[in-house]
């Protein structure tokens, strides 16, 4: 089909030709490359319009691409730019009809085709009876529409030797196997200095892109930042951000709380394991404030912490009962005490 295309969508092609309907009672198949087995995967034929390789192209499009020197086959479709060429068979869409079409389809921006917006891609048939019967079809690439793209970390704090998976969601490749493009995603420690860069982003699903490694050691722990910037549009960026601290034990034991300040105000209060090891951060850590008719009155928590912040919930100036739910390392600690609120 004729016209524009953005990178996410297919190309199909449809062909015409109705010398090629030699048997009327079956459904007949066009290979994209030639038959004849020889050394050279591209030339199974003896005579293709052009030999070993080819400007044929290149003094089509006006000799404006510099790679037009390529192996073709008989059906393919080429991108004169990046001198990428894909081989497409062709199957006839039913008996007797003369009709072919592409059994595949390539995305635009995938390995096939490998385009950019504003590149013409080219689509060339060769008539495998008549060697001098050819067609020739052109489409431009253009941009998709616009939406910000979003990267983002699977947790909000890692140790050293952690699994972390960074996901980038970019609708507009869509479909595509991968994301390609130098620096497509780079890693930064806390200094800023490089940890890690993907040429490459594979397909998780639909339209969201992952790649999973592991943390390394070395680089300066506090806040890791990870940067997506589109290949084809470098205005399209996205970052994100997670904390980094060292490999750390397995909580020992629990030895109590610590609430700082001692009352609880509109600034809020912070409520601090004491433990052994000294510093441990727990899997879960999990408070409920209960007044003293034992009604609970509020419950605050996060994961993969140590400290946990409370501001009242707009509760009278009195006494209240904490109790402290820690969980690390399938082991479970529960601890009580008091809580004063004083506006």
């Amino acid at each position: 089909e004729v016209g524009t295309y953005r990178p996410a969508d297919q190309i199909y092609l449809e062909i015409t030709d109705l010398d090629q309907n030699e048997d009327s009672r079956v459904a007949e198949r066009i290979s994209g490359r030639w038959d004849r087995p020889t050394d050279n995967p591209w030339f199974r034929d003896s005579s293709p319009i052009w030999g070993e390789t080819t400007n044929v192209l290149g003094d089509f499009l006006g000799g404006q691409f510099a790679n037009t020197d390529i192996r073709p086959g008989k059906v393919f479709i080429f991108n004169p730019r990046t001198g990428r060429v894909q081989a497409v068979d062709l199957m006839e869409t039913g008996t007797d009809t003369g009709v072919f079409r592409s059994t595949t389809g390539i995305t635009v921006a995938d390995l096939g085709a490998a385009a950019r917006e504003d590149d013409m891609i080219v689509a060339f048939y060769q008539d495998p009876s008549n060697h001098h019967d050819i067609a020739i079809k052109t489409i431009r690439v253009k941009a998709a529409d616009p939406v910000d793209p979003q990267v983002s970390f699977d947790r909000n704090t890692y140790e050293v030797g952690d699994q972390a998976t960074i996901t980038v969601t970019d609708p507009t490749y869509s479909g595509v196997a991968e994301i390609m493009g130098d620096d497509a995603l780079v890693l930064r420690d806390a200094d800023g200095t490089r940890v890690k860069d993907w040429d490459r982003i594979p397909s998780a699903n639909a339209d969201q892109f992952a790649v999973t490694f592991e943390i390394p050691a070395g680089y300066a722990e506090g806040t890791w930042t990870v940067e997506y910037v589109d290949p084809v549009d470098p205005t399209r960026t996205d970052d994100d951000s997670a904390q980094v601290g060292p490999d750390v034990l397995p909580i020992e034991d629990v030895i109590g709380i610590d609430i700082d300040p001692q009352f609880v105000s509109a600034d809020g209060a912070e409520f601090s394991l004491i433990t052994e090891p000294e510093g441990a951060i727990a899997d879960r850590f999990t408070i409920m404030v209960y007044d003293l008719t034992g009604r609970k009155v509020a419950e605050f928590g996060d994961t993969d912490t140590r400290t946990l912040t409370w501001y009242g919930d707009n509760l009278r100036s009195t006494a209240y009962i904490y109790v402290a739910v820690v969980e690390d390392d399938g082991n479970v600690w529960t601890l009580r005490g008091p809580v004063y609120i004083k506006r």
